[in-house]
């Protein structure tokens, strides 16, 4: 299964990677940006999306806008550490699948993972 990972946050981005790479995905994408993310798209089909929400450049909610604008659907989660309602009803709106609140917990995140994909699967950690 291949996911993208978006975030401004190399740090977050590789503290992910090595999650989903130690419970089986074949192989991870890291970009620091919407622009960058919708480029590696052009190129290179991923199964899942996790974005960042707010971001320098386009954001997540920007991102997805343009994703489902192109008919993209593949499936996105989105990560935040800001506590606003408004903002999750506007990613809902955008076309986000699903939401996970920062700070961001395993068990949780791979929840959400499986969540999203409609699969059901013991989370190997």
């Amino acid at each position: 299964m291949r996911v993208m990972l978006v975030d401004d946050d190399a740090r977050m981005r590789q503290v992910l990677a090595r999650l989903l790479q130690t419970s089986g995905f074949d192989s991870v994408a890291e970009v620091g940006d919407g622009k960058e993310a919708l480029l590696h798209l052009q190129s290179e089909r991923v199964d899942l999306i996790v974005t960042d929400c707010c971001m320098p450049g386009m954001d997540g909610i920007a991102l997805v806008t343009a994703l489902r604008a192109r008919g993209d659907q593949t499936p996105v989660i989105m990560l935040s550490g800001q506590d606003d309602p408004q903002l999750i009803v506007r990613a809902i709106r955008a076309g986000v699948n699903n939401y996970i609140p920062k700070p961001i917990h395993p068990e949780n995140f791979f929840e959400k993972i499986w969540q999203t994909l409609g699969a059901t699967r013991a989370i190997a950690m």
